[in-house]
């Protein structure tokens, strides 16, 4: 079996290390969607509008726990600076989250109140929790893209999916608190399994064997930080003093940058909450939690492993050809299957979910094209740290959180329903990301009229593709109740199914 798996794994190394680490997150996130059903019949809107408020917190404080230090483990060509940068960062996540411990104790109730959830006070005591589970995943998790173990990162993903998935159906008497507790007692068991399977640095092992653990000599390091000559260190005070000051710009910028935007994100569910209420809430994170999980599952695998290999790009001067066959390779995958997604969603939502959550398939559709773009933009803006462009990045980031702001702030008052206001917040957050992709490769030494170029080309097929939908659409009538829908919907899936398994092949001929 293993060996027909590893047969079936492109040869290319960038796209076979892709393939190891999507292929577990599939699995992991397949158990996530296959739930999902089960869930929103188990919870109610209410419910999961908690869960987001929840989920918004933690993954904005997730951000600044470790101060970014996390994004510069893959950086240094050294080893044991790479352990000083991962045990500096260990040490800020601690602190963060004793710093968050005492802020939930004193001021929980004020926090419930000023997000319009006071039946959320009760769990944030699970706040700290979380955000420590996800800072020493993060470190873990970046040690291991430094080192290319991603089977051990794809393992936990699955480890994940199976502890929220587990204790959200199981739990499901507790409410809100099951989805809560799933979360982070989910994050914990990634750490663990993580945790196991790593390898540890080399200096650790070296200095436990000959007993020198925390007591190397360490020498002064000399003026220029990048051409430094120092004897052997591991885990000296000085050189973790070194790395914290040499790759500062990662704390003072990349931390607003990623602060920017997982607000810009993560206030979305909450101001749709405080504006709308809660159902409003329920539906949009419902809506992009599935939307996303697609986009997730390769956007995170081609985004980790492309980190890595930017890396080395960028020492060889192939950087630009990188991320434009990269971005290619996203475009040829996701944008017949954005269209035909965009399509059918509420039908699907409705026939899935249940008549309650048809709502959800409306905004599916018009989130399309901002998680479209975020799909293919993302991996390509990893390069922002590599070439110290932190004062860029960061002002995407703010364009991003400001308009989210604005949309949802001002579309509350301009647009009477809450879909327009919606709709109005995809399209602008769409212009951002194409206006940063085109930046990227324009940053990363190539040309950007080559993606507008292959937007356009393979759009063209996708929608070539996608209209026998349309016309099927208007024989057919009325989705629902109407057996010869299904005899429609079964007739384009097959022509999608077609061309999806060409572009596939055209995608393993590039990338081999």
């Amino acid at each position: 079996m293993k060996a027909a798996i590893q047969r079936l794994l492109p040869k290319n190394r960038f796209a076979r290390s892709v393939s190891v680490l999507a292929g577990g997150t599939v699995a992991g996130q397949a158990i996530v969607v296959l739930a999902s059903p089960v869930l929103t019949r188990l919870y109610t809107p209410e419910d999961f509008g908690l869960l987001a408020v929840f989920a918004s917190l933690l993954g904005i404080l997730s951000v600044v726990v470790g101060l970014r230090y996390e994004l510069a483990i893959p950086l240094p060509e050294n080893e044991d600076d790479a352990t000083s940068i991962a045990a500096l960062n260990l040490l800020i996540v601690l602190g963060m989250t004793a710093l968050c411990m005492v802020f939930i104790v004193l001021f929980r109730a004020p926090v419930a109140d000023l997000l319009n959830a006071p039946a959320l006070e009760i769990y944030l005591w699970l706040l700290p929790v979380g955000l420590l589970f996800f800072g020493i995943y993060q470190v873990l998790s970046y040690w291991a893209i430094r080192t290319k173990e991603y089977p051990a990162i794809a393992l936990t993903k699955l480890t994940q999916a199976i502890g929220i998935t587990g204790i959200q159906v199981c739990g499901y008497a507790l409410g809100p608190l099951a989805l809560i507790l799933g979360q982070v007692i989910g994050q914990g068991l990634g750490v663990v399994a993580l945790a196991r399977k790593i390898k540890k640095p080399q200096c650790l092992s070296s200095a436990k064997d000959d007993n020198e653990v925390g007591s190397v000599e360490y020498s002064k390091l000399k003026s220029e930080k990048n051409d430094a000559k120092r004897q052997k260190c591991c885990l000296c005070l000085g050189n973790i003093k070194h790395q914290a000051s040499a790759y500062r710009e990662f704390p003072l910028l990349a931390t607003w940058t990623g602060l920017a935007s997982a607000a810009g994100m993560q206030l979305i569910p909450l101001l749709i909450f405080i504006y709308f209420g809660g159902a409003a809430a329920g539906y949009f994170s419902i809506t992009h939690r599935i939307m996303s999980l697609p986009m997730s599952v390769m956007g995170q695998s081609v985004g980790d492993v492309f980190y890595r290999e930017a890396v080395d790009a960028y020492r060889q001067g192939t950087l630009g050809a990188l991320v434009i066959k990269t971005n290619k390779i996203l475009i040829v995958m996701a944008l017949p299957v954005v269209l035909f997604g965009s399509l059918i969603a509420p039908q699907v939502f409705y026939m899935v979910f249940g008549a309650e959550w048809k709502t959800a398939g409306v905004i599916a559709q018009c989130i399309a094209p901002w998680m479209f773009l975020q799909f293919i933009t993302t991996p390509s803006t990893r390069i922002y740290p590599i070439l110290g462009k932190h004062k860029l990045a960061l002002l995407f980031q703010v364009s991003f959180f400001l308009f989210s702001i604005m949309a949802i702030g001002v579309g509350s008052l301009v647009f009477e329903s809450f879909i327009s206001c919606v709709l109005f917040l995809s399209l602008g957050n769409s212009i951002i990301y194409l206006v940063r992709l085109l930046v990227s490769v324009k940053l990363a030494g190539g040309s950007p009229l080559v993606p507008l170029s292959n937007l356009a080309n393979h759009g063209m097929v996708s929608i070539l593709a996608c209209s026998p939908l349309v016309i099927l659409y208007a024989y057919s009538g009325d989705f629902h109740g109407v057996d010869k829908t299904w005899a429609s919907m079964v007739l384009v899936t097959l022509v999608m199914v077609t061309i999806s398994i060409y572009r596939l092949l055209m995608v393993k001929k590039n990338v081999n």
